[in-house]
């Protein structure tokens, strides 16, 4: 028998009422995909912005490359909107 994963809900008090271009961005990295792509990569990391719900996808080889992922989707976004990123949420995945 299996049950449901449940996971803890985030505070009330951190809901946030998104006013600034980057005030709110979501991240969360998916894989190990069955099928390998043309290049060999098996995660996928996707960045959204909540002011215009625009995401961004990166295709990775290795899972660890996350990081490195996440300082190139910063440098770009914050380089085209002259915004700074306020909080990054995340699903808590490992």
């Amino acid at each position: 028998m299996q049950e449901k994963q449940h996971q803890k809900a985030f505070l009330k008090d951190e809901a946030l009422h998104v006013d600034k271009l980057l005030g709110l961005v979501h991240t969360n990295v998916w894989g190990l995909a069955k099928t390998p792509s043309f290049e060999g990569a098996r995660y996928f990391v996707f960045f959204t912005y909540d002011f215009f719900h625009k995401s961004f996808i990166y295709i990775l080889k290795p899972k660890g490359k996350c990081f490195s992922k996440f300082k190139d989707f910063q440098a770009f976004i914050e380089n085209q909107t002259r915004e700074k990123m306020k909080i990054l949420r995340n699903d808590n995945g490992r």
